[in-house]
């Protein structure tokens, strides 16, 4: 029994220790915010390391209900250095093209032009130097919205419907 016991604590001691050190790769929320106009979102969006080493941090964000522009960047205070940045559709993790990035370690710029209506995911990676290495960062959406055009049928009901009224009015006299 006593053997027994002295596995068990020794075996939680050893998996405490590999996972301590591990930094976790979180995924964030960020809901988009109108700015002055209602073509404009905007959202922050930031991490502080829990622990040194390498990161997978994930933004998932809601599109706009029309064809948008997206674009993100990020801002690393001391310690983070950025290596990488992708864009997916998050129901099925299909990459999407960019069509800019400019990543130098410290700060990452990344646009995305017209996508459609969904859910995306910007996945980042990068190196915390230290526990309590932070970034921060915002998610910008400028929708493209067109003005609504009515069709022809359109027109003729709006029409047939006033001549209809017209006559009504006509035959009560």
């Amino acid at each position: 029994m006593k053997s027994m016991l002295s596995h068990a604590l020794t075996t939680v001691a050893l998996s405490a220790g590999l996972i301590a050190g591990a930094h976790a790769d979180t995924t964030q929320y960020v809901f988009l915010a109108p700015v002055g106009s209602t073509t404009t979102f905007s959202g922050s969006l930031g991490n502080t390391a829990t622990a040194a080493g390498d990161f997978t941090d994930t933004f998932v964000t809601f599109g706009a209900p029309a064809a948008s522009d997206m674009s993100f960047s990020a801002t690393a205070g001391s310690g983070i250095t950025f290596t990488s940045i992708t864009l997916n559709y998050w129901m099925d993790g299909t990459a999407l093209p960019l069509s800019s990035v400019s990543l130098d370690g410290s700060s990452i710029q990344a646009t995305a032009l017209d996508q459609i209506s969904g859910t995306y995911q910007w996945v980042i990676t990068g190196t915390a130097a230290v526990a309590g290495a932070s970034y921060t960062g915002s998610i910008l959406e400028n929708t493209q919205i067109s003005a609504p055009v009515p069709e022809p049928g359109t027109w003729a009901l709006m029409l047939g419907g006033l001549a209809l009224l017209g006559l009504r009015r006509r035959a009560g006299r």
